[in-house]
């Protein structure tokens, strides 16, 4: 599979989370991560599969992130990430792979596949 080629020039790296955030000026709550500068490659990767052509992407410059909460008031996203913000757990993870999700009619993600990065797959 292309996407699959494509991710295995990716190289599996270690992810970081800190502290969550909420904006005064969108809703949502979500973790900030890091190394924004290999998500950035990742997405310059996926973005070159031929199911892509011809799209443009208004949403590119989104910084990366983990959604906490989302589809709230601005105030409640305050609220939230106030009253998280000492409490989360902080911490890392190794990104070895992504997996392909959908939502359904009731917006829970469904798993449609895996890919796995780097070539020691």
């Amino acid at each position: 599979m292309e996407i699959q080629e494509l991710l295995r020039t990716v190289e599996p790296f270690e992810v970081h989370y800190e502290r969550p955030t909420a904006s005064a000026r969108r809703p949502g709550v979500a973790y900030p991560v890091s190394p924004q500068e290999r998500f950035d490659e990742l997405k310059c990767v996926i973005h070159q599969a031929s199911v892509f052509e011809g799209f443009a992407y208004s949403r590119r410059d989104i910084p990366a992130h983990m959604t906490i909460a989302e589809f709230l008031t601005i105030e409640d996203s305050l609220r939230i990430c106030a009253d998280l913000i000492d409490r989360a757990p902080r911490g890392s993870f190794w990104c070895d792979r992504l997996e392909h999700v959908i939502p359904d009619a009731t917006f829970r993600f469904q798993r449609r596949g895996t890919f796995l990065l780097g070539t020691f797959r």
